[in-house]
């Protein structure tokens, strides 16, 4: 009865709390990114808006552009993440909802996707420092496209977010920021959150198959420059062997030197 009873007098803030009180570890997680991400990220405009403003290259263009775009997300999406965590069965707006989660979806994918042209430039320098690298304006073509890219996967978002009501004890209603109501039992939400998730899961491969080759060319250098300096420079144990020699050479001839001066005495 004690149970039923304390039921009965939960409110949908309650319900909330405790819907809230389940996220703890992802809001904890989320303010800790949040808490690190807008001092480095300014930190990182500072220095390479500031001291290293004058310096060209593609290098120097995707690091100001990913440090943009990781403080916007750190600014927009983050705390927007933060207020959907916890108002998880009382958020109202569904404009609202449908635009901050577009804009998410458009930072989260635009810093992910940077990533890949600045490390195809860093593979195409390393593999190939010979060749014709990136110009400026080939840089610029890249970040805009990947901008392009990524609104062109954010918009459904935007389209099929919205509210979605969920049924609770004692007739409450909550309201989630989530897929809208009216794509409920429709495919569209699963093919799309399918596509998202193939979208970064390839991201990520492409990442780790770039560094690998980076990674395997810097340590073959690593070993020819190592191998070439053994083949042609002089070893310490020879070296200690030579000096040796060399002092005992310069010692014997000193002591002949001083016999001969000796004999000479002796002659007079």
């Amino acid at each position: 009865m004690g149970g039923n009873y304390t039921n009965v007098e939960m409110s949908l803030d309650d319900f909330n709390d405790e819907e809230t009180a389940k996220r703890t570890s992802a809001i904890v997680y989320l303010s800790v990114v949040m808490a690190f991400g807008i001092p480095g990220n300014l930190l990182v405009i500072i220095v390479y808006f500031g001291s290293h403003g004058r310096r060209e290259g593609t290098h120097w263009m995707y690091i100001r552009a990913l440090a943009v775009t990781d403080l916007l997300v750190c600014l927009v999406a983050i705390p927007f993440e933060l207020f959907q965590q916890t108002h998880q069965l009382t958020f109202y707006s569904a404009a609202g909802c449908s635009i901050f989660r577009s804009v998410s979806v458009h930072l989260s994918l635009t810093s992910s996707l940077l990533l890949i042209p600045m490390s195809g430039n860093r593979l195409r320098r390393v593999c190939q420092p010979l060749k014709s690298q990136l110009t400026m304006n080939q840089g610029y073509i890249t970040i805009a496209i990947v901008v392009g890219i990524a609104l062109l996967f954010c918009w459904p978002e935007g389209a099929l977010s919205g509210i979605s009501l969920e049924k609770l004890d004692n007739n409450l209603t909550g309201y989630d920021c989530s897929f809208s109501d009216r794509f409920r039992g429709k495919n569209y939400t699963t093919i799309y959150s399918t596509v998202l998730l193939t979208v970064y899961i390839s991201s990520m491969l492409a990442l780790v198959i770039m560094y690998s080759i980076v990674g395997r060319k810097v340590l073959e250098r690593t070993k020819f420059q190592q191998s070439f300096r053994r083949k042609y420079s002089v070893s310490p144990s020879s070296a200690a062997t030579e000096t040796t020699a060399s002092e005992n050479l310069t010692t014997d001839t000193m002591d002949e030197k001083n016999e001969c001066e000796d004999e000479k005495r002796l002659l007079t």
